[in-house]
């Protein structure tokens, strides 16, 4: 071999590993790139896809309760309820099994107890109640709690039986003044910092919700001596069997109130029409604060409830 076939030879062999070096550090520059990309997406999205803290709700799922004779009758009494009544509202405790929002689990007691026993449950939700549950085996699609849902004892993990609301307003004669309103009231001493008494932050309200009767609205003043203005109005027609498979809807709302105390201030339920008759059921209400402006949304699965485990 002479001098210049050799130096031809390194030559080609030193531009071909330049080459391959300029390839190898252009595939990790552009993988470093994708890598930055993929954490500005991360670092951007990050605020808008996760819950800050817990459920601000004390006992949601009403498992603190007793049983109490009122006017002779036996009534369940929720002691720190999320929700409270006002004037001329009638908001009482109820068992989960009602309208099929929670179920039996199929386990194998329930099973036999099914078959010898078919009367006693049912596979249609709208129908459901505490003495014919809804049962899981043939209506997995139609349940919202699985595997026993708030029910001590029946697979569920719970230690306590759970319940939910019956909110009824009758219709309200204008002429005279009243709180026709269920008010929202997170049970704790703070719920965040104030500014001269009003939020800085954003709230996100959570809730199972069924209208039976007339309709249902949610905002500032809502119900305040008849007054019928809202953020949030859900209507009974859109709560049937033609337009649902499951009365219960999962409802959101978004908002910044007034607040003092314990107290979520003039956010009230009410009834969005006082010539009607409201019947509407709450199950589960989860409070969430957003501590930042583009905090728009939060995760949450239908079998993923905040509150206490008592």
């Amino acid at each position: 071999m002479d001098i210049n076939t050799g130096i031809s030879q390194v030559l080609d062999a030193t531009n071909k590993l330049t080459e391959e070096v300029s390839n190898k550090v252009k595939q990790i520059n552009e993988s470093v790139n994708d890598a930055k990309n993929d954490y500005e997406h991360f670092k951007s999205d990050l605020l808008k896809t996760r819950i800050v803290g817990g459920n601000l709700l004390q006992d949601p799922w009403l498992q603190n309760v007793s049983v109490e004779t009122i006017d002779n009758k036996e009534t369940i009494v929720a002691h720190s309820p999320p929700l409270f009544s006002k004037v001329n509202t009638s908001l009482e405790v109820v068992s989960a099994k009602t309208y099929g929002f929670s179920t039996r689990y199929g386990h194998a007691g329930v099973i036999k107890s099914e078959s010898e026993t078919p009367e006693k449950f049912t596979d249609n939700p709208w129908f459901a109640s505490e003495e014919t549950p809804l049962f899981a085996k043939d209506s997995q699609e139609k349940t919202i709690v699985p595997r026993g849902g708030f029910f001590a004892g029946d697979w569920s993990g719970l230690t306590k039986t759970g319940h939910i609301f019956r909110m009824h307003v009758k219709p309200v004669d204008l002429r005279e003044e009243g709180n026709e309103i269920t008010r929202l009231t997170n049970g704790a001493q703070i719920i965040s910092s104030e500014s001269n008494g009003i939020f800085a932050g954003l709230l996100m309200l959570r809730a199972w919700v069924y209208v039976k009767k007339g309709s249902l609205i949610f905002g500032n003043h809502a119900g305040y001596n008849g007054n019928e203005s809202f953020q949030k109005k859900w209507e009974a027609v859109d709560f049937t069997q033609s337009k649902s498979e499951h009365p219960f809807k999962l409802v959101e709302v978004i908002f910044s109130p007034p607040m003092s105390a314990n107290v979520v201030k003039q956010m009230n339920f009410a009834s969005g029409d006082n010539e009607s008759e409201l019947e509407a059921y709450i199950a589960s209400p989860q409070l969430f604060v957003l501590d930042h402006e583009d905090d728009k949304r939060k995760p949450m699965i239908s079998n993923c409830f905040g509150g206490l485990n008592v």
